[in-house]
C-alpha cells in the first residue's frame, strides 16, 4: 500500500512528499473539476510515482492483485 500526501493550491491537486515538498510540481499535479475526489486523484497519481519507483508496469502490478472468482453457486 502508497500512502499519497497531497495539497490543493487553488483548483489544483499537487502530490507531495510527507514533509510537504512536491514529488513532482510539472508532473503530478491535476487540476480539479467541480464534484472530484482529491483523495481518489491523489491515489491514482500516487500508484504512478510508485510504479516508476520500481520500474514496473501496471500489468506486473495486477500479476500479483487476488483473484476474483466471482458469486459462486455451488454454496
Amino acid at each position: 500500500m502508497t500512502t499519497a500526501y497531497y495539497v490543493i493550491e487553488g483548483d489544483t491537486l499537487v502530490l507531495t512528499r510527507a514533509n510537504g515538498t512536491p514529488v513532482d510540481p510539472e508532473r503530478f499535479r491535476h487540476k480539479l473539476m467541480p464534484g472530484d475526489d482529491p483523495a481518489a486523484i491523489a491515489g491514482v497519481l500516487g500508484k504512478q510515482v510508485r510504479r516508476e519507483a520500481l520500474k514496473t508496469t501496471e500489468e506486473q502490478e495486477r500479476f500479483y492483485a487476488p483473484l476474483d472468482y466471482g458469486v459462486s453457486d455451488f454454496i
